[in-house]
C-alpha cells in the first residue's frame, strides 16, 4: 500500500489553504523538522475533510505532511499503515475504524471499534 506524504509544510493556515483543496479524505502526519532536516512524526490521523481538521490542529505541532485518499476505507487502511510505520508517541492506542464499517486494519487484520 502506497504511503507516500506530501510536505512537510508548516501547519499555519495559510500553507494549509494553499496545499490543500477543499472537502477531501485523507490522512495527516504531524511533527517537526530536526537538526538534520528529518521530519519527525509525533501524530498521524485521517479526516473526511482534511483541510477542516488540520486547521482546528494548528498550534499542536509545528509541521504536518498529507496524502489524499480516494475513499474513506483507503484513508483508514493507511492511517493504520502509517501507525504501523511510525509508532507515534501521540497516538496511544490502533486507530479506530469509522463506524458502522466492517474494516480490519491492513497490517495486522485486527478488529479496532
Amino acid at each position: 500500500m502506497r504511503t507516500t506524504l506530501l510536505g512537510p509544510f508548516e501547519l499555519a493556515y495559510d500553507d494549509i489553504e494553499r496545499e490543500l483543496p477543499p472537502s477531501i479524505c485523507g490522512v495527516f502526519a504531524l511533527g517537526y523538522v530536526d537538526a538534520a532536516d528529518i521530519f519527525r512524526v509525533q501524530r498521524i490521523g485521517r479526516d473526511d475533510d482534511l483541510r477542516q481538521r488540520l486547521r482546528e490542529l494548528i498550534g499542536s505541532s509545528t509541521r504536518f505532511k498529507f496524502a489524499i485518499a480516494t475513499s474513506r476505507q483507503s484513508a483508514f487502511e493507511r492511517e493504520c499503515v502509517l501507525f504501523h510505520r511510525f509508532q507515534p508517541p501521540g497516538n496511544i492506542t490502533h486507530p479506530d475504524r469509522p463506524k458502522r464499517t466492517d474494516w480490519l486494519c491492513p497490517v495486522c487484520a485486527r478488529f479496532h471499534p
